[in-house]
């Protein structure tokens, strides 16, 4: 800085004095040596106090001129500084994302390989639905052997077993309604099937009946009637169940069977005849 101000604005600004003092001054300056100049005149005195008092102004403006190119060197490092503490502290947050998503990812992966997931409310639920049902109780087998009377019986299958709703017990209703979804073996061949599909007659809206001998809960015989049963509905495909009616109202009332009330359906054959058994459960 000091080379600066001897060898390139000191000179300018004896030229600026010197013009100054047009009439009074009388420059001699040499121009092969312009470090070495200087006047001869009778106010020497006068022009070098004008040239200290630039000078002095001149190195305070340097001064001001410094300061506030450092303060415009320092704003740009001190906010490059930031954005640099800023876009590290953004790196760490979405590398933090990162690794938590594929924390996530990879707990999600350990759920799904796992043998044994987290059990939920519906998958108790399934799970009791598909624990062993009781076996047929050993009086119902009894009553069987008796009424087959020496024919061969062939092994008992569970068709149902399902809590009684209201519309099993209401009066109008004389069903009991077996879902097609909830059938847990099958009980039917495949005549029987095909039988129960077919209409009475051609004219007419009802399906042929099937009729069935039935052990109930008190251990009596009576008979009842199989149909195959179609619930259409106003948006999806209907829902088909069979049912038993005829004489469900009074097995229904002579049981004492009740909303709320478990009961098994069991199927056997004797001699390929179909026999019901029904159980209730305590």
């Amino acid at each position: 800085m000091s080379k600066f101000i001897s060898n390139i604005l000191l000179p300018k600004l004896l030229s600026e004095a010197a013009e100054i003092k047009n009439s009074n001054l009388k420059p001699w300056i040499n121009e092969e040596e312009e470090e070495d100049t200087y006047w001869e005149d009778d106010d020497d005195d006068s022009s070098k106090k004008i040239i200290e008092n630039k000078f002095e102004l001149f190195q305070v403006d340097v001064k001001l001129k410094e300061k506030s190119f450092k303060k415009c060197t320092m704003k740009p490092c001190i906010n490059n500084c930031r954005r640099v503490e800023e876009d590290d502290s953004f790196k760490k947050i979405t590398e933090n994302k990162y690794e938590v998503k594929l924390r996530e990812k990879s707990v999600k992966k350990a759920v799904v390989e796992t043998p044994f997931p987290l059990k939920s409310k519906k998958r108790k639920s399934c799970e009791k639905s598909k624990k062993p049902p009781p076996p047929l109780p050993i009086e119902f087998k009894n009553a069987i052997l008796e009424l087959a009377q020496g024919a061969t019986v062939s092994q008992e299958k569970l068709v149902i077993q399902k809590i009684l709703f209201n519309a099993d017990i209401e009066k109008t209703q004389n069903r009991f309604s077996i879902p097609v979804k909830q059938i847990r073996e099958e009980f039917l061949t495949e005549q029987e099937k095909i039988n129960l599909t077919k209409y009475v007659s051609i004219s007419s809206t009802r399906k042929m009946a099937m009729e069935v001998r039935i052990i109930d809960p008190l251990l009596s015989e009576t008979t009842v009637e199989l149909k195959n049963w179609e619930l259409r509905k106003n948006a999806g495909p209907s829902s088909f169940s069979y049912v038993l009616n005829d004489t469900w109202r009074k097995i229904r009332e002579e049981n004492k069977l009740e909303i709320g009330n478990i009961l098994q359906l069991w199927a056997v054959r004797v001699d390929g005849e179909l026999l019901f058994a029904l159980v209730k459960l305590p």
